[in-house]
């Protein structure tokens, strides 16, 4: 009977590192998913304001941060796109590294 245990309990440990490990990597993908949806709709909000002074402005998303690098005109420029950007479901921080450049 002991010897039939042993590889009853492998299997059963297996299965449930298995499911642990698909659970884990499925987060992951959720995660994937939720920052294409979010940096979406992020770029949608920033085209909707037609705000031509955002087109030097790069747009990345890791886990619901929203990082924003670039250049603007005006400290107010810089301030209006981090609004925008907190209007969009599933943000969850704004990182707002937008230099201030104004016109040549």
């Amino acid at each position: 009977m002991r010897h039939f245990m042993v590889p009853v309990a492998i299997r059963w440990l297996g299965v449930v590192a298995l499911s642990g490990f698909t659970a884990a990597k499925g987060e992951r993908v959720g995660e994937e998913r939720d920052d294409a949806s979010v940096i979406r709709a992020v770029k949608a909000k920033l085209a909707a304001d037609n705000a031509k002074t955002l087109t030097r402005v790069s747009i990345e998303t890791l886990r619901g941060t929203v990082y924003l690098t670039g250049i603007v005109e005006s400290i107010e420029v810089r301030q209006h796109a981090a609004e925008l950007v907190w209007q969009v479901n599933g943000v969850r921080e704004v990182v707002n590294s937008l230099e201030i450049r104004g016109r040549r």
